[in-house]
């Protein structure tokens, strides 16, 4: 009685885990982006004497950009699906930038913390896109 050797499952992107990682992953790599960019973007605010209130428009540029490569970096392995998953892969990087702003502020979310969750969206989704073109 010879035993079976049990197949291992190929992962080939199409379960629920894997994208679940890839989404996290994603988050990770947005999170980054997000805080190097804040922290450069804060130096050169407060190096060159500007007025704090154009650092604003600065962060809503900054939440585009980390939100356009965490969609990037989430779809590509994935390659379908590419606007809902890449807009599903900012919430995780909205919501800890959103715990981290509250905690610091102590505060509700401004008007502007709103926009940033939909600019983020719609640059995770346009990431998803152009990541899934073959």
């Amino acid at each position: 009685m010879a035993k079976k050797k049990k197949k291992k499952a190929v992962q080939n992107g199409s379960g629920i885990n894997f994208i679940l990682k890839k989404i996290g992953i994603g988050a990770a790599v947005g999170l980054a982006v997000f805080f190097i960019l804040t922290a450069i973007a804060t130096l050169v605010v407060y190096k060159k004497d500007t007025d704090p209130s154009s650092f604003k428009i600065i962060m809503l540029v900054i939440s585009g950009i980390s939100g356009l490569i965490c969609g990037i970096v989430t779809i590509a392995p994935i390659k379908r699906n590419g606007l809902v998953i890449g807009m599903a892969s900012t919430l995780p990087l909205y919501f800890v930038i959103f715990a981290i702003v509250t905690f610091l502020n102590q505060t509700p979310l401004s008007p502007i913390g709103w926009a940033a969750l939909g600019i983020m969206a719609v640059c995770g989704g346009i990431g998803g896109i152009l990541a899934n073109k073959k």
